[in-house]
């Protein structure tokens, strides 16, 4: 399960701040190879859509005529880049794997249905989340999911005994990190034009957009162990990968 940390949020603010095969708005790595979504893959996408769009009714207010977000969350629900489907599941209080947090999601694996959930009030405020918070939030879990092959090879390793309690913390948060970047690239290629297209504002601070270059210019922002990465994926890696192995 990967989560949006609300620290994150914080993070991107202060510092100001893929791969779909199909015609709809992303990003593919170079050289990767990707699942193409059957008719019924879409079929699937299109359902767990509207009802994403069904129990967070404020996300529909960025929907205009020729917007990059509906189709990028059928095809996204489709099925992730192995082929597996993704659901929307309404967020639901699970302990230390939701505490502190306004997204998660769980990576697709063998019997495991992938997964995103998002709350509809901020878990520290209790305000009412905006559109655009919570589109910023289905994109960045979005690439969280779609590249959970790379989150299970982590995992694998981790309960193989090839990495240590605090390689498989910086792995995993490495992997968030690739996908924090792909959010701001999918900022700067789709919502930008769109804004300017609609004259809908935007505040880029929510979407990576001034993410360091590099991992480990990143990781400097991270340096408290009683917070994230060091709190989730330790505990994950104590409750999940340590007593599964």
């Amino acid at each position: 399960m990967k989560k949006l940390c609300q620290f994150s949020i914080y993070l991107a603010l202060l510092i100001q701040g893929w791969c779909f095969c199909s015609a709809s708005p992303t990003t593919q790595p170079v050289g990767e190879v990707c699942y193409k979504p059957t008719k019924d893959d879409l079929a699937h996408g299109k359902l767990q859509t509207e009802q994403m769009l069904h129990d967070l009714p404020a996300m529909k207010q960025w929907l205009t005529k020729g917007n990059p977000f509906y189709d990028f969350a059928v095809e996204h629900y489709a099925a992730d880049a192995k082929g597996n489907s993704i659901f929307w599941v309404p967020f639901v209080e699970d302990g230390w794997k939701t505490d502190g947090c306004n997204a998660i999601s769980v990576s697709a694996k063998d019997d495991v249905c992938g997964s995103i959930s998002i709350r509809k009030f901020d878990c520290k405020t209790n305000r009412a989340f905006l559109a655009e918070e919570l589109w910023f939030c289905f994109i960045f879990e979005s690439f969280n999911t779609f590249n959970g092959h790379r989150f299970n090879k982590i995992k694998s390793e981790a309960r193989a005994g090839k990495m240590t309690r605090e390689q498989f913390i910086l792995s995993s948060c490495n992997d968030e990190y690739l996908n924090a970047k792909q959010t701001k690239k999918y900022y700067l290629d789709y919502v930008i034009p769109w804004s300017k297209q609609t004259g809908i504002k935007t505040n880029g601070t929510r979407w990576f957009f001034n993410i360091p270059q590099t991992f480990e210019q990143y990781m400097k922002f991270y340096q408290d162990r009683n917070k994230y990465p060091w709190s989730f994926y330790g505990k994950y890696y104590d409750e999940s990968i340590v007593s599964k192995k």
